[in-house]
């Protein structure tokens, strides 16, 4: 995977759910609709995929037997899954098999908060134990992340870090890398999401 990849949100959802989880998040994340559980395998090989965000609604066996299968296979991406509210076996169902987040179909307008707590509870946590250490690093590396901190939202790609330094997007991601321990891909993402939930 390269630098220059947007990250996604894969969405298993009938087209009404999708339109109305894009108008939530069209802001924050890119979104990708996919049709069944089985091409979301092909579609994380290909992208680089932030979470899978599942609407349970016609056959809730058989989704959840799909997202259990999915969890065993891709166990650190986070599932949010969304229900409906008055299925309170449904919710205990997506707990049991490890879902990261239930929310009901009716609280959509807390799907972006829900999203970067299933991201914050992921590997982006070891960075903040890590507590950055920049007192042996490059110019470089502290000007990328001075430029991480002050405008991470308005990043989208190493490429932009990279034109600011006027340098290419790979000799950036590899001194980072090299000098902090940390790719600056995974070190924008925990910026983004300490941001969005203070």
């Amino acid at each position: 995977m390269t630098g220059e990849e947007k990250e996604v949100c894969l969405v298993l959802a009938n087209n009404n759910l999708f339109t109305q989880v894009r108008d939530q998040l069209r802001n924050h994340f890119t979104l990708e609709n996919v049709p069944d559980i089985e091409k979301t395998a092909s579609k994380i090989r290909q992208r680089n995929v932030l979470c899978l965000i599942a609407g349970i609604d016609d056959t809730p066996e058989t989704t959840l037997q799909q997202l259990s299968l999915f969890i065993e296979q891709f166990p650190t991406i986070p599932i949010i899954t969304i229900v409906d509210g008055n299925n309170f076996d449904l919710i205990l169902s997506c707990g049991k098999i490890g879902v990261n987040e239930v929310l009901i179909n009716t609280e959509l307008d807390k799907i972006k908060e829900n999203i970067f707590m299933a991201l914050n509870r992921r590997q982006f946590w070891r960075l903040h134990k890590l507590g950055l250490d920049t007192t042996n690093c490059s110019e470089r590396v502290k000007r990328a992340l001075e430029i991480i901190e002050s405008r991470c939202n308005k990043i989208k790609f190493v490429r932009d870090i990279a034109a600011e330094l006027r340098i290419t997007p790979a000799t950036i991601s590899r001194i980072f890398k090299q000098e902090l321990n940390v790719g600056i891909k995974n070190c924008l993402n925990f910026y983004k999401i300490r941001r969005a939930v203070q």
